[in-house]
């Protein structure tokens, strides 16, 4: 088996079909951030809004069975 948890293209397009039927359809996407609001280049780490956004992303996908 695979490390994410979809040994099959089927099962992993079905999750790509949840995502946009569940979070993206019908919505106009937000302008992206530049590298300074997500990053501290001097610390060498995310900034706490991007690394809190990349957490609750991280369990949205484990929630739909993406094995992280």
């Amino acid at each position: 088996m695979i490390r994410s948890g979809f040994n099959r293209r089927e099962k992993a397009g079905r999750l790509i079909e949840r995502i946009i039927d569940e979070k993206l359809a019908g919505k106009t996407p937000e302008r992206g951030k530049t590298i300074l609001e997500c990053y501290d280049l001097v610390k060498h780490q995310p900034t706490k809004e991007y690394q809190g956004l990349y957490d609750r992303v991280k369990h949205e996908l484990s929630e739909m069975g993406l094995e992280i």
